[in-house]
């Protein structure tokens, strides 16, 4: 059993460019099965504004959120990136 005093083993961190190519991933996934148009419109943004996105823009975490309301699985390719559940110290 692990004390109080363990700690999580630290993770690389994803770079920037890993990150962004994660969730385009995503939500180019979801843009094919539900349209780009409803993409956009779940995340609150214009189409320029998801093309813009798709190209390298900041998504912004309030959009990404967002478009979780559209199809529950926009982060899966995230997600599934991270060590789950993450392993403890001894």
């Amino acid at each position: 059993m692990p004390s109080a005093r363990s700690v999580f083993h630290k993770t690389a961190a994803l770079c920037e460019a890993q990150f962004h190519a994660l969730v385009v991933q995503g939500l180019a996934r979801i843009a094919a099965r539900h349209g780009r148009g409803a993409l956009s419109d779940a995340m609150g943004r214009c189409s320029r504004q998801l093309d813009n996105v798709f190209a390298g823009a900041d998504p912004k975490a309030k959009a990404l959120f967002d478009a979780l309301a559209l199809d529950a699985t926009a982060l899966d390719e995230l997600l599934a990136d991270l060590p789950w559940p993450p392993e403890r110290a001894e």
